[in-house]
């Protein structure tokens, strides 16, 4: 329906939705509809004749397609107009209880889209998120900087199964893949926790610490002879380091399929993560955590700006738990949560 082009046409509509409601209301109203608001149009004209409707936030009035449309309103819209409850919207998100509400939406999002893709009937099971969550919440400084997280990845978002943290933390373990899906590239298995985390400092400030062998990674950058036998832990370095390049080649060519800014092609090796591995001394670059093939803190291949590709000089290498999507870390960061 077109907005009236004048006051008299505004007020003749409005009349003629009033006189038609009350025919019908003899047989009531349906299941799920909405009652309009009563009362007289709030459309005023300007002084260039065009029909304009006062928001009752900031007193101004606009024209029609400054409001939201609301079949239960007068007029057909809202009360309040379209910039004004955004600015509503935006102070409401910004204060502890609306970075909460939204963790939670999202939480229920992911968890209804992951049941339906799953098959399962139970959705309501999975997504519920029971229980008040306090206001005050000290840590709580930008809402950027918490997340809710699941402890185990396998279920949904329920009350015993989730916590917040802060996002830096954020990477979960793909569910069903242990080590052996991370040395096929199909697993992250680096989710953090309290122990993970003590344990970290507790190797930053130790001055024994053991790293893997270099000709370990030596003998593992090159393809295995044939009839020439090998450990378990080479083998499994061996496919990690090829999973690692060719993850890397997926992820540009993936990127540069709708990127703008196309990345540079992967010019780096097994070799050179090899050197890589020597210039950190068999350390992860930002925590100073020593790179393992197995178990916690497996290693993986961190760009330093996200914006370049993989080429020497904005590559090195880290434990999986700081590669994540939802964070980018550094070695300042590191030391801001474990001391210099």
């Amino acid at each position: 329906m077109e907005a009236p082009a004048t006051i008299e046409e505004a007020k003749k509509a409005w009349s003629d939705f009033i006189a038609e409601a009350e025919k019908k209301k003899k047989g009531g109203v349906k299941k799920g509809s909405k009652k309009r608001a009563r009362g007289v149009s709030r459309a005023i004209e300007s002084e260039s004749g065009e029909v304009l409707y006062p928001c009752s936030a900031c007193n101004k009035n606009r024209p029609r397609e400054a409001f939201h449309k609301d079949k239960a309103g007068l007029d057909g819209i809202r009360y309040v107009c379209i910039a004004c409850c955004s600015e509503q919207g935006k102070c409401e998100r910004e204060t502890p209880r609306g970075i909460i509400g939204t963790l939670c939406r999202n939480a229920i999002s992911n968890s209804k889209a992951r049941a339906k893709q799953e098959g399962k009937e139970k959705m309501r099971e999975q997504c519920e998120i029971p229980g008040t969550i306090e206001e005050q919440i000290p840590w709580i400084k930008n809402k950027a900087a918490i997340s809710i997280e699941r402890r185990n990845e396998s279920i949904g978002y329920t009350d015993d199964n989730t916590r917040l943290i802060i996002r830096d933390f954020q990477c979960g373990t793909t569910p069903g893949q242990g080590d052996a899906g991370v040395v096929q590239g199909t697993g992250t298995a680096a989710q953090w926790t309290p122990q993970k985390f003590a344990l970290v400092r507790e190797i930053r400030q130790s001055k024994e610490v053991h790293t893997l062998p270099v000709d370990l990674w030596e003998r593992a950058s090159q393809p295995q002879a044939p009839g020439s036998g090998s450990s378990l832990e080479e083998d499994a370095l061996r496919q990690r380091l090829t999973w690692a390049i060719r993850n890397a080649r997926g992820h540009t060519k993936r990127l540069n399929r709708t990127a703008t800014n196309k990345l540079c092609p992967v010019t780096i090796d097994t070799a050179f993560l090899v050197k890589r591995f020597k210039e950190q001394g068999g350390r992860c670059q930002y925590t100073g955590v020593p790179l393992k093939v197995n178990g916690d803190f497996k290693f993986s291949v961190e760009r330093y700006d996200n914006a370049v590709g993989y080429r020497p000089g904005n590559v090195c290498l880290v434990i999986m738990e700081v590669n994540t999507a939802c964070a980018k870390w550094s070695k300042a960061k590191a030391d801001m949560y474990w001391g210099p």
